[in-house]
């Protein structure tokens, strides 16, 4: 990481880890493309997003970093935060997916796994009880 980068980096970082994730943003958005498209940088700013609450865009900076360093330090990171968003969008299925390219070592790997089938399994429920709940309803 050049020197311009790391200012950028610690200033960005500074912001996050005080909870002001605009102004992370707002800082790495000041800098230049390439300076953006560094891996340390890609990651705040998908993190300060996902802070933020926008799981999609989030979802697009973590596979943007995917992209650009498939092999980076933070890749599995990437891919477990990228299935937490699809699962915060709704996408259980799809964050599933996800998870399985997640090396087994993970912090929270497990517990995420369990809690997206627990979803998947409750919403094949719920759909097998609305089945019923048209039965009713047609009869009206």
């Amino acid at each position: 990481m050049n020197s311009q980068t790391k200012a950028i980096y610690d200033s960005a970082w500074a912001s996050f880890c005080s909870s002001k994730y605009e102004d992370a943003l707002a800082v790495i958005q000041s800098s230049s493309p390439e300076v953006q498209a560094s891996g340390a940088i890609l990651i705040v700013a998908a993190d300060s997003l996902y802070e933020l609450g926008k799981d999609l865009e989030a979802l697009q900076a973590y596979i943007l970093y995917l992209e650009k360093h498939p092999t980076g330090r933070a890749s599995s990171f990437a891919l477990f935060n990228s299935a937490i968003c699809l699962k915060n969008i709704g996408a259980e299925d799809e964050a599933i997916e996800v998870l399985k390219l997640v090396p087994d070592g993970h912090e929270g790997l497990q517990k995420e796994v369990a809690d997206s089938l627990n979803r998947v399994n409750r919403l094949e429920q719920a759909r097998k009880l609305f089945k019923k709940l048209q039965v009713y309803m047609e009869q009206r």
